[in-house]
């Protein structure tokens, strides 16, 4: 997972931001998943969410408005300033809030910068791949006879989604089955980009749980 460099500056970031939720969701479930986790934009901008407050909720042809105000801090890619949080698709945040209006200041002392990297860390980590969950991904590929796990899954699918990979409404299952693009990117990935995708995305050297090999793979048919 290749996120902006910490020697990038940080700025604390105050906005106005709206969503779009269907009606089958609960509106007060999608603020609650803004308010508890940290969250990372596929343009390379991780915002680490600091509150949330709803504004307001109005349900409009077939589904919910949600106004939010965020406060939070992001490190934005050197020679830019998070005003380009406001240039960005809605399909760009992970939980498609379209920013309004938002304000910035520089962020300064050590103590601001340890949190805001502990929390990246933790970030990263949280989706990163333990060595049996890469043998039997390795396994998946090569031979086709396991079913990957749940918690594979949900890595997989954070993964190719903060890659840009897997659009928002398919990450959430409203236009299409996410378990599917993710056993289609995987089965249809090139050698070299897999074992890329495994090493960035692993807790060790994957060619240390694979016998010093790369992993090479062998298709199965696709059901579907």
């Amino acid at each position: 997972m290749k996120l902006v460099e910490v020697a990038s500056p940080l700025y604390q970031v105050e906005f106005t931001g709206r969503a779009s939720i269907p009606t089958n969701e609960d509106p007060e479930v999608f603020v609650n998943e803004l308010k508890n986790g940290d969250h990372f934009t596929f343009g390379g901008i991780y915002l680490m969410t600091d509150e949330v407050k709803l504004n307001s909720i109005h349900r409009v042809k077939g589904a919910y408005v949600v106004d939010v105000s965020v406060k939070g801090t992001v490190r934005t890619p050197p020679g830019t300033s998070p005003s380009v949080l406001a240039k960005v698709s809605p399909a760009v945040f992970k939980h498609h809030i379209s920013v309004q209006k938002i304000n910035t200041r520089p962020v300064v002392g050590p103590m601001n910068a340890n949190r805001y990297n502990e929390s990246y860390q933790h970030y990263v980590n949280s989706n990163k791949l333990t060595s049996s969950e890469v043998r039997d991904l390795v396994r998946y590929r090569q031979v086709g006879d396991n079913e990957l796990s749940d918690e594979i899954v949900d890595k997989l699918c954070n993964i190719f989604s903060d890659m840009g990979e897997i659009p928002y409404g398919v990450l959430k299952a409203r236009t299409g089955d996410p378990n599917s693009r993710v056993d289609r990117k995987i089965m249809t990935m090139s050698d070299f980009d897999f074992a890329s995708l495994v090493k960035d995305n692993s807790t060790s050297d994957p060619r240390t749980r694979m016998g010093g090999k790369r992993p090479q793979a062998k298709f199965k048919p696709m059901g579907g």
